[in-house]
């Protein structure tokens, strides 16, 4: 059986060793349940058991391009249904234009895409992980929800293969 790990994406400056990552970094995913803005939920045990790349980010102006910037780079990454997940964790309570940026995300997102939208509408998930605001930050976690690596630049297709990377290496033997 394949192991997967979650990699969580919250961005600020560059790929850091998990020894020179902040201190008020979560080391492990915390636990919580999220639904995409179709109602699904989804839990931290199911990033943890497949893995995850996961963008930290909130729905405000200043952080519109990071949002862009690494969904169009999680996107550069080959497909893998065994694979870590793709996932963008939205913090609502960021955003002064909440209904409009809902209705919007509604539209627009499909649940076939590769990328998952998770939203964190009390932003609790983003201050369990130890991520700021108005950021954009991107934590690797291997399988078991432990943090491995961390990316605070913006998103490019290298970082997310980096990242992807990290991910994988934290697996362990394949």
């Amino acid at each position: 059986m394949a192991r997967a790990s979650v990699l969580v994406l919250v961005s600020v400056g560059a790929f850091t060793a998990l020894s020179d990552a902040p201190p008020t970094l979560a080391p492990t995913l915390p636990a919580f349940t999220l639904s995409d803005p179709l109602g699904r939920s989804f839990t931290d045990t199911q990033l943890s058991a497949r893995g995850a790349i996961v963008v930290v980010t909130a729905p405000t102006l200043s952080q519109g391009d990071a949002q862009q910037a690494w969904s169009a780079a999680l996107r550069t990454l080959e497909p893998g249904d065994a694979g870590p997940l793709r996932v963008m964790l939205e913090d609502m309570s960021q955003s002064w234009f909440r209904p409009i940026v809902l209705g919007k995300m509604k539209e627009s997102y499909k649940p076939t895409s590769p990328l998952i939208l998770l939203l964190d509408e009390g932003g609790l998930v983003r201050k369990a992980l130890g991520v700021g605001e108005v950021v954009t930050v991107a934590l690797a976690f291997a399988p078991g929800g432990k943090l491995v690596a961390v990316e605070t630049s913006a998103g490019t297709a290298e970082r997310a293969k980096r990242l992807l990377d990290a991910v994988r290496a934290g697996e362990g033997p394949r």
